[in-house]
């Protein structure tokens, strides 16, 4: 069975891709996340930008209302500061801000 996975891109200041990272694996239909070390990966490699995507391991794309919640979380935890999220959790392709 395949479990949910968080990966976070970080993207340089031309939106390219600097680091591809797997940062968490939940179980079947969860996982947990903590803005800060989902930040701290720019932050270490001095980049103004993340997107934070995961899989739906049951097959089914729909964002649930956790993954909206999580995706407002982290914007807002982003604001006030250089850094930014981009996308919505859960849908694809992401939108960057």
């Amino acid at each position: 069975m395949i479990n949910e996975q968080v990966r976070i891109l970080v993207l340089d200041t031309k939106n390219q891709v600097m680091e591809n990272i797997s940062r968490y694996q939940g179980t079947v239909n969860s996982s947990v996340l903590r803005a800060a070390e989902i930040y701290r990966a720019a932050v270490i490699r001095n980049c103004p930008a993340v997107i934070v995507c995961h899989n739906h391991p049951s097959g089914d794309p729909t964002p649930s209302p956790e993954d909206i919640q999580v995706t407002e979380q982290l914007v807002e935890a982003g604001e006030g500061t250089r850094y930014r999220a981009g996308g919505s959790f859960g849908d694809w392709p992401p939108q960057v801000c």
